[in-house]
């Protein structure tokens, strides 16, 4: 039995790598090895990566082999924690993690359109078909942890403590996939946008907390809790790993925010737009805009208004602010009525009423924009 085993499952990995070779022949990926590779920036781009992201895929194996190591303690329970970690992977890649490998073209694809709001609209998504995917299962599978533990239960395991430990080690998985499935959307999302240090962050805090948890079930009676605390364990890791792969990919977000600035930063963001206007403002009194420019311009004031130019905040962060003032040898005099006048002219502004001296009578005339009767 254990050789017809082994022969399925080499054989089951034969036929995965053959119609991997037949998806990348369709998608025209060429997959014989060819000399001048090295002289390729891409292909030393991609080697860079496979190599920054072995721990990755290191870090589950180590954790791993160390539950098997305090499982090992317990008569047993090597295969409990084996068993265990079938059902989880089993879980997770039937439901949690199927709907992540799905969206991840999506979210590859958001991120090559550089479009951050299409990339939270995938990632949001992808999250809710995974719930939808995932909560059936961890129902199922808590409700019936004890019927399944009696099934998986055989030879040497049929004793009423070890399925007891089994019952209880499969209902801390059913959650454990759901949470594995978060983490592993999370690495994918972050993969997506070309991050290979925030996963290996998410799979070192996954391992560590795995090892802290694990290592304190060693204090938990052997024939009582000690199982069940391993499997708290994996939980522990996984959670660490999703919440860790969650806050790199909020912190990080490529494109800034997608929503209004002081909405998505609070206060930070109002002193982000004074700055911003204090420096639009400045550059434009160097380019020589005038007195015009003062509060009008830090509020954005458009052209058209009496000396005013537009110095919103967006245009002084990006740094291609330009004043719309006219230029220094076309401005008005700063000072006499002459002055003023010609300034008034130039923007269409009437000028106000004078009176002329010489009386307050018939004689008294009245100077003011064509059309309009004295008074």
């Amino acid at each position: 039995m254990m050789v017809l085993l082994g022969v399925g499952t080499t054989g089951s990995v034969l036929v995965h790598a053959a119609l991997q070779c037949y998806g990348a022949y369709r998608a025209g990926v060429p997959l014989r090895p060819r000399r001048g590779w090295r002289a390729d920036p891409e292909a030393r781009d991609a080697l860079r990566r496979i190599v920054r992201s072995i721990p990755v895929a290191a870090c589950p194996a180590v954790a791993n082999y160390g539950l098997t190591v305090v499982a090992a303690t317990v008569p047993g329970g090597v295969l409990i924690v084996q068993l265990s970690y079938q059902v989880f992977y089993g879980l997770s890649f039937v439901g949690a993690r199927a709907v992540s490998m799905a969206a991840l073209p999506g979210l590859a694809e958001a991120v090559s359109a550089g479009d951050q709001r299409r990339f939270g609209t995938a990632w949001r998504q992808g999250v809710f078909y995974m719930l939808i995917a995932a909560v059936p299962l961890l129902c199922l599978l808590a409700v019936f942890a004890g019927p399944t533990a009696d099934i998986l239960a055989n030879g040497g395991l049929r004793d009423g403590n070890l399925i007891a430990q089994l019952a209880a080690c499969l209902a801390v998985v059913a959650v454990a996939q759901l949470v594995g499935g978060l983490h592993d959307y999370g690495q994918q999302a972050l993969f997506a946008r070309f991050d290979d240090w925030g996963p290996r962050i998410a799979s070192f805090a996954g391992l560590g907390a795995t090892v802290l948890v694990s290592a304190a079930s060693m204090a938990l009676p052997a024939q009582d809790g000690r199982l069940p605390g391993l499997a708290v364990a994996i939980l522990a890791g996984e959670l660490a790993g999703g919440l860790t792969a969650l806050i790199r990919l909020r912190r990080d977000a490529p494109g800034g925010h997608a929503g209004p600035p002081a909405r998505a930063h609070g206060r930070r963001g109002h002193r982000r737009d004074a700055a911003g206007d204090r420096a639009g403002l400045v550059a434009a009194r160097r380019a020589g805009a005038g007195p015009g420019v003062g509060a009008g311009a830090a509020r954005g004031v458009r052209p058209g208004r009496a000396g005013a130019v537009r110095a919103g905040p967006a245009a002084a962060r990006v740094g291609r602010y330009r004043p719309l003032a006219a230029p220094p040898r076309d401005r008005p005099a700063r000072a006499g009525p002459a002055g003023r006048g010609a300034a008034r002219r130039a923007v269409g502004v009437p000028a106000p009423p004078t009176r002329l001296r010489g009386g307050h009578g018939a004689g008294a005339a009245v100077s003011g924009p064509p059309g309009r009767p004295g008074g």
